[in-house]
């Protein structure tokens, strides 16, 4: 039994692993029931009807309580169900799950529209300066113009 799964490792054991344990447990059951039974036949009688019956009581407590966690599984499981199908309609869910979307791309477009409109202020802004300046608007086409510039910002 040296492919125990330590309790600490991380990774959930595969299907391999998994039903290679399945087959030494029941490898194991299987030996304990044949040296049971190989015990049990060299007890007095009076002993081995006690112990048929304590094994009558013991699958029943077991069948009572398989049926038990079923019942409370399909409580929770039903519970589950009934409160998905509760609640807000479904319009409400759908919208619930699109609108996220839908304001995170009108965030967008609004960021975009901001952006250009800062754009063409400051355009405007710059054609107001060139509009109201002393110097006429052909003289910054002209050539020497930029070089001028550039001198002046050297000294």
């Amino acid at each position: 039994m040296n492919e125990h799964v330590h309790p600490t490792t991380s990774a959930p054991p595969d299907a391999t692993t998994l039903r290679t344990i399945e087959a030494l447990e029941s490898r194991v059951g299987r030996r304990v029931v044949a040296r049971l039974d190989e015990a049990t036949r060299s007890l007095p009688p009076g002993v081995e009807t006690r112990l048929a019956f304590a094994r009558t009581q013991a699958l029943a407590r077991t069948r009572a309580k398989r049926r038990a966690v079923a019942a409370a599984t399909t409580v929770v499981a039903s519970g589950v169900a009934a409160r998905r199908g509760r609640g807000w309609p479904a319009w409400w869910r759908l919208a619930g799950t699109w609108l996220p979307l839908v304001l995170v791309a009108a965030g967008l477009w609004a960021i975009g529209q901001w952006r250009e409109q800062d754009r063409i202020l400051a355009a405007a802004e710059l054609d107001a300066r060139l509009l109201t300046d002393v110097l006429p608007p052909a003289a910054y086409a002209d050539p020497g113009f930029e070089a001028f510039l550039r001198q002046g910002d050297a000294r």
